[in-house]
């Protein structure tokens, strides 16, 4: 049994961070261990692991280098196979996944982009929708330090590129309605490709199964569904917390990136094909993935998922118009304008 967004269905080396931080004026994340909404199974704010609040528009270096990209540990499905030799150059990529706060402004500038259960007459909405999809978060939506939910990959890009006419950079997306082309030469904020992600959420492509440097998800480590039913040796029961979690919570990786694998799932750059990885040969420099597709790639994993969802292989995919209750963003950045 497989687990796909909103319902059930039987399927077929790195070295130490550099951070910088994005001049953005924001409020800081809430780091006091003050108690959420109890109801319907919601957990008690968990406090920073560090006892700091860190501004989340932080950015940590990640030196680039070779890797092994795809499943090199066997356990996964066919769209992760066979492991290929890939080359990423120096980037930068932000500590923590997006949060609702950061999201909300660029919705109040804008008067646009509204997240799908925030949207006014949307079905979606949190309080008027027909639908209650998005109602399974509760208050939990509204809080500003958790991750923002609810967007497609276009709202994704819109916000990169407002993110970087804010902070007066060259936007990296030139969009024209839903015909987007990334900029390789700007200097702006943009997705992740997917070969970025991998090689981040690996430490610097090391072999790591899970993206906290861990082989074994522990749910007291992991944001991620740990339900018996989904049990396996790498993923043993735990806790199933039923929401997103703040995204300065659980301990990062080693190169400071938090919630690589669980909480939410992660827009890439990306293009998806299932054979796409069989389609290589040799040693790739700075992938992009396919030139064209229908559905773009999301990593990571998230709450309504569980483990095997959140190994670093692991290759989602979804239509760049959908949206859903366990998908949000992270932010990322060239180095140098040559890839």
């Amino acid at each position: 049994m497989r687990r796909v967004f909103g319902f059930w269905c039987l399927v077929f080396g790195g070295a130490l961070p550099i951070l910088f931080t994005v001049a953005v004026s924001k409020a800081p994340p809430n780091t006091k261990n003050e108690k959420r909404d109890t109801q319907k199974g919601r957990e008690q704010n968990a406090p920073n692991t560090k006892n700091e609040t860190p501004n989340t528009q932080s950015f940590v270096l990640i030196k680039g280098g070779a890797f092994q990209m795809g499943d090199t540990f066997g356990d996964g499905s066919k769209d992760e196979a066979p492991t290929h030799q890939v080359i990423v150059k120096d980037f930068y990529l932000s500590a923590y996944e997006l949060t609702t706060g950061e999201y909300l402004r660029f919705v109040d500038a804008t008067k646009s982009n509204y997240p799908a259960w925030l949207e006014p007459g949307n079905v979606y909405h949190y309080q008027t929708g027909a639908k209650d999809y998005y109602r399974v978060l509760d208050s939990v939506l509204l809080d500003p330090d958790r991750p923002i939910v609810g967007i497609n990959w276009y709202q994704a890009v819109a916000y990169c590129n407002w993110l970087s006419e804010e902070n007066g950079l060259s936007p990296a997306y030139s969009i024209d309605y839903k015909t987007i082309i990334l900029q390789k030469t700007a200097n702006g904020y943009r997705l992740p490709t997917e070969a970025e992600w991998e090689y981040a959420a690996r430490e610097g492509g090391k072999k790591r199964r899970f993206g906290n440097g861990r082989d074994t998800a522990l749910s007291s480590e992991i944001n991620a569904d740990a339900r018996a039913a989904f049990a396996r040796p790498y993923a043993p029961q735990g806790i199933s917390r039923g929401c997103t979690l703040p995204v300065n919570t659980l301990q990062p990786n080693a190169l400071g990136l938090y919630h690589m694998s669980g909480n939410v799932w992660e827009w890439c750059q990306d293009w998806y094909a299932v054979d796409h990885y069989s389609q290589q040969s040799g040693t790739t420099m700075s992938p992009t993935g396919p030139d064209n597709g229908q559905q773009k790639v999301l990593r990571g994993g998230s709450w309504y998922f569980d483990g095997y969802h959140a190994r670093c292989a692991n290759r989602h995919h979804a239509k760049p118009e959908q949206h859903f209750h366990a998908a949000g963003m992270r932010i990322a950045r060239s180095v140098s304008r040559e890839w």
